[in-house]
Formats: structure tokens, C-alpha cells, sequence
């Protein structure tokens, strides 16, 4: 029972490694781009006016002053597009790992066979071909399944 017990949670544990590392690598080599484009225009416009002052005193001298005045003007416009996501693709693989109950008669309980069972999807429609592998019994089972 107890070895029973161990093969459980070894196949459990190996499952839940395999799986986990497969759907990283999977999930880190798709692309998920969202594309989104902004704009600024910046336009700069600057004004200088010039005035000249001539003043003349009374000993005869003339005195000519100029002043300058600038102003700068500037025109920021910014436009953005909005962001759209691509659409992913579909997950192509699974694994499962189950225990299928079963009576014994004679001991008079529940015995539970532990399951692995690795599917495929085919092409990008909701059907699966999964291989279902009972490690107690040594017996692989291939299946079809569909999703909703």
C-alpha cells in the first residue's frame, strides 16, 4: 500500500515537472505583440520684432536705441493609434494526471491506479488525440477528445 502510496507521488511530481517546464518554454518562445503606435509633432514658430528709438538731446547728440523682442511659440500635437493584440494561438499540447478508482473485492476498498495521459490538439480545432498511460496496470489507451 505504502509503495503504492510512493508511486502516486512520483508520477504526480515527474507530471507536474515535465508539464511545468514544457509550458514555460512554450509560453516564453510565443510572441505576444500588442502594437500600438504614438506620434508627437512638435512645431516651433518664433516671432522677432525689431524697434528703433532715435532720441535727440538738447546739446545736439542723437541717441539710437533698438530693442529687440522674441517670442517663441511652440505647438506640441500628440496622436496615438490604439493598441490592438494579436490574437494567440491556441495551446497545442496538455498532460493530465488522474487516479482511476477501483473496487477490490477481496480487500474491501478503494484502490486507486494513478494515470498520465498526454494530449495533442489537431490543427486549431477543438479536438484533442491524447495517449492515456495506466502506470499500475501497464496499459496505454489512445483517445479523441473535444473541448467546449
Amino acid at each position: 500500500m505504502i509503495s503504492n502510496i510512493y508511486k502516486l507521488i512520483g508520477v504526480i511530481c515527474t507530471a507536474l515537472v515535465i508539464g511545468y517546464y514544457f509550458g514555460m518554454s512554450k509560453s516564453n518562445s510565443q510572441n505576444r505583440v500588442s502594437v500600438s503606435q504614438n506620434t508627437a509633432n512638435t512645431n516651433e514658430v518664433e516671432k522677432s520684432t525689431t524697434v528703433t528709438e532715435t532720441t535727440e538731446r538738447r546739446d545736439g547728440s542723437k541717441v539710437t536705441r533698438t530693442t529687440t523682442d522674441t517670442t517663441r511659440t511652440v505647438k506640441k500635437e500628440e496622436s496615438s493609434k490604439a493598441s490592438v493584440a494579436q490574437k494567440e494561438k491556441p495551446r497545442q499540447f496538455r498532460t493530465t494526471v488522474a487516479i482511476r478508482p477501483e473496487w477490490d473485492k477481496e480487500k474491501k476498498e478503494i484502490k486507486g491506479h494513478p494515470v498520465v495521459a498526454i494530449g495533442k490538439r489537431l490543427l486549431d480545432s477543438p479536438a484533442w488525440a491524447d495517449v492515456i498511460v495506466d502506470i499500475d496496470r501497464k496499459e496505454v489507451a489512445v483517445g479523441l477528445s473535444l473541448e467546449w
